[in-house]
């Protein structure tokens, strides 16, 4: 120490003494004695250092050198107090007033203490340090400090603030190294960064701060307050020349309404952007979410989160793959391939969606899907605008699907609260069974469709029109109180109120009118149910049905589009259209497909007449009834009876193929095979017996009457019984044919008079009249005949007469022309009178004769003027010029005579048996063979209708819409002086339908007029098909052209081809017509 002392002072001497001698204006040298020692201006030299002072003071007790208003001077740095202490070991303890410089890197110390350890060459001081670098723009403050002379390196500790640009640190400890530029801070850190673009307040337990990069970082836990942020991590690096803040492990980003956690965050503090990296998960005061990547922007306020996203706002989630929220107006843009909202009902799929949390409103502006989770409803659509808190939303271009059911519509209004959707414009509901289509549907509660405005339901078997329905989804049931119409390929609809069940495909309609345009049916009902798969309807209340100009009245009815049949269960009442006709069934149908109306108790009326019978089968297309079992028609005053009738309305025929009973007033007539007709009042048939309430009986085989005139005509087989009502006497008569007057008086028909010829018999008491023609007047109670008559009396007498009047009251009879008079009797054996004129009273059993009056008896022979015979007596009374003579035939030839006659019949009989004709002449005969002539019997035919059969056999059938007639064929049969009659009746069928068409299709009529086909057909619609050289409007291009007509009667269709030429007008049909 010593030595060191020496040298010290040697070295100090010598620039002492330069500085004296050659520097230094002379001054005096002071040096005081005492016990210290004090020493002015001196300068000491220690190893590391030197110190300059303006007093130096060397304490003799404690072996101490004070010096003041010191400066130590080391290598590069200036240290300078009021007091310094130097100890033996050249420690130096400084105090006052303290001020370092380093002007060599630019440090400046303020103190009030400190000490230098001269061996480590370090100093220490435990008061309060500021060190300032400017050029750095670095400033330590700390409580304690360690640095070493050069100012290089700074250990710092105790309410540490370290500032550097527009930061601040506080902490408990820091360590710097001008070396490296670094700053090593530990404990309590706190970071403050005030500007007018950033802020950054941060707490730290450990820190590096490389002050040459300003990049500050630490790899423990740490807390940072930048822009009303907190951020804490356990991992943290700040560039504050970039301006970058990067944090990592378990980052945490929070204030009074956020908080963030993350694997990663960076920070830019210039445009104060966040970006954040890993699974980050984020809480704000009005949501939730989770991402793998972020940024935030903190002027903007706007948040941006990329890929796995999820957002959680109250329990709504929202999954995507890019989000950007703005904070001040809380507005959220989330998008995404598979964007997925799940709100608490619905599930929400698209690319882009917006989400103002103040309105608590989404809006996606295109695509999207929606799944209400509850009920499956499906949502498709454009720009939809939701509102979560209230749960209602609007979008456009919907497709909404509910279970089966699909509809589409240009808007959407939802209204989940009240769990409504409400479709607008174009709507179009669609399921496997219907479609609706309408401008307005509203959805309610899942299963409700409410339809308030127009719409239409369409599906394969109709459609429905109508306003203001209801669907109930659950019981597939669709309800309408408004006026509907449904429509299809066979129906046309109208109706009030419907309840339309579409599990069972069944419409339940109210105040119907309606129509099948297929059938060619209207329809009115109060109440109905139409099956929409089978088109079947049944009507209940109030029915009125129109089929083919009838309309049937009923409470109950039932269509059945599969057997095309309209059932009436209950009673019904048919009217046709002209009111003609009122039909009442107790049940029944109408049968489409063979247009037959069947009924059970059927009872018609009309003005003129009423059908009772308890079957019908209507033929509605020609107008006929086939009525059977217990059948009576009344007209006027007729009633006709029968088990089977066939009326044919049109022409008002009526035909029975069973016996029917016909009366009018006090007349019955039973017959088979009857046919009347009503307009022209005639009755036909076979086997009649025609009675009277008197007792008059007539029968034959054949009636023809026309009952209006009162005339009926009996063919073969005649049999009559007339009462006299006065006398109760009957007269009888048989023959051919007769025809019988009736006279109208009161309420009944009274019989005026007979006509009957051919093999006549007449009776009455003990008379008997045979002839070819007899009259009968009733009213005058006489008989006529004409020709040969024989009257036999009692069967013994017989007059024959060409000319006989018999008078029933006076039972006279009066004959004329060839008057002769047969007695048989046994008692006056044979006696033959002749007279001219004869008159015979039955009841003195008297003939008067007058005229050329002969009488035979054997072969006596009397002539008189006049005479009487008496045939209760058997005598005559001659008067006036009586003669006998004797003019008898002999024997042999009255044997000759009756012999030839008899081989006369015989011959005429075989040619009787010869000739068939037939009974029924069919469409297929044309003519029958009328022979004139059989060997040598002449043959002579007559025809009561030559229209139909003319004597020469030649057969025109009725027209088929006529009806068959029937024919009186009689053949008189001549051989010599004999002669037979014989009638025929013949049924001349009408021709068939098929014929009736070849004959009108021949009956069309063609013309050319200015190169155009004219073409007439009055009673056949046609369709008309061209084929060559003639366009669809019939003009014709050159000569010869051809063409088709598809000619349509009733059920039958024939297509003709015919070829024409333009030149001379003329049209022929190719081929036969099948």
């Amino acid at each position: 120490m010593l030595k060191k002392s020496l040298n010290l002072f040697i070295m100090l001497f010598l620039v002492f003494f330069i500085y004296n001698t050659y520097i230094k204006k002379d001054k005096e040298i002071k040096i005081e004695f005492n016990n210290d020692i004090k020493t002015t201006n001196i300068i000491y030299n220690f190893d590391n250092y030197k110190i300059k002072a303006e007093i130096q003071t060397n304490e003799a007790i404690s072996k101490k050198e004070i010096f003041e208003q010191t400066l130590a001077y080391f290598k590069t740095s200036i240290l300078k107090g009021n007091k310094a202490e130097i100890d033996k070991n050249s420690n130096m303890v400084l105090r006052g007033n303290i001020k370092g410089t380093n002007s060599k890197n630019g440090w400046e110390l303020e103190t009030e203490e400190l000490k230098y350890l001269a061996k480590s060459k370090r100093i220490i001081g435990n008061r309060r340090l500021t060190a300032i670098n400017k050029e750095e723009d670095l400033k330590f403050i700390s409580d304690t400090f360690n640095t070493n002379s050069d100012f290089s390196y700074f250990e710092l500790i105790g309410n540490i603030k370290i500032y550097h640009g527009d930061s601040i640190i506080y902490a408990d400890r820091a360590v710097y190294s001008e070396k490296d530029q670094n700053l090593e801070i530990s404990g309590n850190i706190i970071i403050n960064y005030k500007s007018q673009k950033k802020m950054l307040i941060g707490k730290f337990t450990k820190l590096n701060y490389n002050l040459k990069k300003e990049i500050l970082i630490s790899n423990l836990a740490y807390k940072l307050e930048m822009n009303n942020y907190t951020l804490s991590a356990k991992k943290f690096y700040y560039d504050n020349i970039k301006q970058v803040v990067i944090a990592e492990k378990d980052v945490k980003i929070y204030d009074n309404l956020k908080n963030l956690e993350m694997s990663k965050i960076n920070y830019n503090l210039n445009n104060k952007q966040m970006i954040m990296i890993g699974e980050i998960h984020g809480n704000y005061e009005d949501f939730s979410f989770i991402a793998d990547k972020g940024e935030a922007f903190i002027d903007s306020k706007e948040l941006f989160l990329y890929d796995n996203i999820i957002i959680n706002k109250e329990g709504n989630k929202i999954y995507g793959d890019k989000v950007i929220y703005n904070e001040e107006n809380k507005k959220m843009l989330i998008t995404g391939n598979k964007l997925r909202v799940e709100l608490e009902k619905y599930h929400l799929i698209s690319t882009l969606v917006e989400y103002n949390l103040n309105k608590s409103e989404l809006q996606v502006p295109n695509n999207f899907e929606m799944l209400e989770k509850e009920n499956k409803i499906e949502i498709y659509g454009n720009k939809l605008l939701y509102k979560i808190d209230t749960e209602k939303g609007i979008a456009e271009d919907i497709t909404i699907i509910n279970k089966n059911n699909k509809a589409t519509s240009d808007n959407i209004f939802i209204d989940y609260n009240n769990k409504k959707y409400t479709l607008k414009n174009n709507v179009n509901l669609k399921n496997d069974e219907y479609r609706i289509k309408t401008d307005k549907i509203e959805m309610i509660d899942k299963d409700i469709l409410y339809i308030p405005n127009e719409y239409t339901i369409i599906n394969e078997k109709g459609n429905i029109n109508g306003t203001n329905a209801i669907y109930n989804d659950i019981d597939k049931i669709l309800l309408s109180d408004e006026k509907s119409n449904l429509k299809n390929d066979e129906y046309n609809i109208y109706f009030l109120k419907y309840k339309y069940d579409l599990k069972n495909n069944q419409i339940t309609l109210e105040n119907i009118i309606g129509e099948n345009f297929k059938e060619k049916i209207k329809f009115r009902a109060d109440n109905g149910i139409y099956i929409q798969g089978t088109n079947d309807i049944s009507l209940k209340k109030n029915v009125e049905i129109d089929y083919n100009n009838y309309t049937a009245y009923t409470e109950k009815a039932i269509y059945n589009d599969e057997s095309k049949l309209i059932e009436f269960p209950v009673k019904a009442f048919i009217l046709s259209k002209d009111k003609k006709l009122k039909g009442e069934i107790y049940s029944g149908e109408i049968d489409l497909n063979n247009n037959e109306f069947l009924g059970n108790k059927f009872i018609a009326n009309n003005e003129k007449s009423k059908i009772l019978s308890d079957e019908i089968k209507y033929d509605i297309r020609n107008e006929i009834a086939y009525l059977n079992e217990n059948v009576k028609y009344t007209r006027d005053n007729i009633e006709i009876l029968t088990n089977n009738m066939i009326y044919y309305k049109l022409t008002e025929y009526i035909d029975s193929p069973e016996p029917i009973v016909f009366k009018r007033n006090n007349i019955k007539i039973t017959l088979d095979n009857a046919k009347i007709n009503l307009n022209k009042k005639i009755i036909k048939g076979e086997n009649p017996l025609f009675t009277t309430i008197n007792g008059n009986i007539i029968k034959g085989n054949y009636i023809y009457g026309e009952y209006y005139k009162n005339e009926f005509n009996f063919y073969n087989g005649l049999e009559a019984k007339i009462i006299d009502e006065k006398t109760k006497n009957s007269i009888t008569f048989e023959g051919e044919t007769a025809k019988i007057y009736f006279t109208t008086k009161g309420d009944k028909q009274e019989l005026t008079r007979a006509e009957i010829k051919d093999k006549v018999d007449f009776y009455y008491k003990n008379l008997y009249l045979n002839s070819n023609y007899l009259e009968l007047d009733n009213i005058g109670k006489t008989v006529f005949s004409t020709g040969e008559s024989i009257l036999e009396i009692d069967k013994t007498d017989k007059i024959s007469s060409q000319n006989l009047e018999f008078d029933i009251n006076n039972e006279i009879a009066k004959m004329k022309e060839n008057v002769k008079i047969f007695n048989i009797s046994k008692e006056s054996g044979d006696v033959n009178t002749r007279a001219d004129e004869a008159i015979f009273n039955n009841t003195l059993n008297k003939i008067d004769l007058s005229g050329n009056v002969i009488s035979y008896k054997g072969d006596t022979k009397i002539l008189a003027d006049s005479g009487i015979y008496d045939l209760k007596q058997n005598k005559l009374y001659g008067k006036g010029n009586i003669a006998f003579t004797f003019d008898i035939e002999t024997l042999e030839q009255k044997k000759n005579k009756e012999k030839n006659e008899k081989k006369n019949i015989e011959v005429i009989n075989k040619t009787i048996e010869k000739i068939k004709i037939p009974k029924v002449l069919t469409e297929k005969i044309k003519t029958i063979d009328l022979k004139k002539r059989d060997g040598n019997v002449i043959i002579i035919w007559n025809s009561s209708n030559k229209n139909i059969i003319s004597k020469y056999g030649e057969v025109n059938h009725p027209k088929y819409l006529e009806n068959d007639e029937v024919v009186i064929l009689t053949a008189t049969y001549k051989l010599y002086n004999t002669e037979i009659k014989k009638e025929y009746i013949v049924k001349v069928e009408k021709e068939s339908k098929d014929s009736y068409i070849n004959g009108k299709i021949l009956e069309t009529k063609f013309d050319i007029i200015d190169n155009k086909l004219i073409i007439e057909n009055k009673d056949l619609s046609y369709q008309f098909k061209k084929i060559k050289k003639i366009d669809d409007n019939k003009n014709i291009f050159e000569n010869e052209f051809e063409f088709k007509l598809k000619y349509r009667f009733e059920d039958i269709e024939k297509e003709i081809e015919y070829k024409g030429y333009k030149e001379n007008k003329k049209i022929e049909i190719v081929g036969d017509i099948q």
